[in-house]
């Protein structure tokens, strides 16, 4: 399966977080984000072998670090352009807002309830359940498991080195599990970071187009607004990829390691 380069990783990262990050690359990496996110969870939906799972953690990692400078390079880009920052797949997930002339304002309601609805009802469900699976086998399975291994040493119903293998096993299994917790709780946190840069991008593009660039009150909040809500309709897209990837894997967690 070949491992992750973290380092790697992390110089990207940097590099995007750090330098100007033309819109048209920007678009791309939006584009490249969704599509990943989705390819995760075919991935995970035909996967049935164990091994196959063996990176997913890693990939949910990886996944959360990206979407986080994504977003910070957004922010930075709607704070600073405005309304000069036509970013075509963030504006394309607001066209219908477009369309609402004096009744915009409805729109957008509608929308950031569905957005919180999905974020609490969907998302928030399928993070706390992951949780508690990864913390039911960091915990007492592990501990189950590794009494069961010296119980059966003791009895001789195996030899020592039959017991060191298995115990070799247990612990790779639970490697696993343990960097997958550290996966969801990244998650977790993201998933909060989410919601601070939609208000982030609103509440402050709002007030550096009224008080810096000299907007009038209506065109600053329909201009922010309609930004940070195309940018966090995008990236909750891919969070409910992520999600959906998530769940299907806890439903098949007892069979693939029981």
């Amino acid at each position: 399966m070949g491992t992750i380069n973290y380092s790697v990783i992390t110089f990207i990262i940097l590099v995007m977080v750090i330098f100007p990050i033309p819109v048209l690359f920007l678009d791309f990496l939006l584009l490249i984000n969704l599509v990943f996110s989705f390819l995760l969870l075919l991935d995970v939906c035909f996967s049935k072998k164990r091994g196959d799972y063996s990176l997913f953690a890693n990939f949910l990692i990886v996944f959360t670090i990206v979407n986080l400078s994504i977003n910070i390079v957004i922010t930075r880009h709607i704070l600073t352009l405005g309304e000069d920052f036509f970013d075509i797949v963030i504006r394309s997930a607001v066209l219908p807002l477009t369309g609402l002339k004096s009744d915009w304002l409805t729109g957008i309601l509608v929308i950031l309830i569905v957005l919180a609805a999905i974020y609490l009802f969907f998302i928030r469900k399928i993070i706390n359940r992951m949780f508690r699976i990864t913390s039911f086998y960091n915990q007492q399975v592990k501990q189950e498991k590794t009494q069961e291994i010296e119980a059966q040493y003791y009895t001789r119903v195996i030899t020592e080195e039959e017991a060191s293998d298995r115990k070799d096993n247990l612990a790779s299994a639970f490697d696993f599990f343990g960097t997958l917790e550290d996966a969801i709780r990244l998650l977790s946190l993201y998933e909060k970071f989410r919601l601070v840069f939609i208000f982030l991008n609103s509440a402050g593009g709002y007030f550096i187009g009224t008080r810096i660039k000299n907007e009038t009150a209506n065109d600053a909040f329909i201009n922010y607004i309609s930004l940070a809500i195309g940018s966090g309709v995008l990236s909750l897209v891919c969070g409910i990829f992520l999600a959906a990837a998530i769940n299907v894997f806890a439903g098949r967690v007892k069979t693939l390691y029981p």
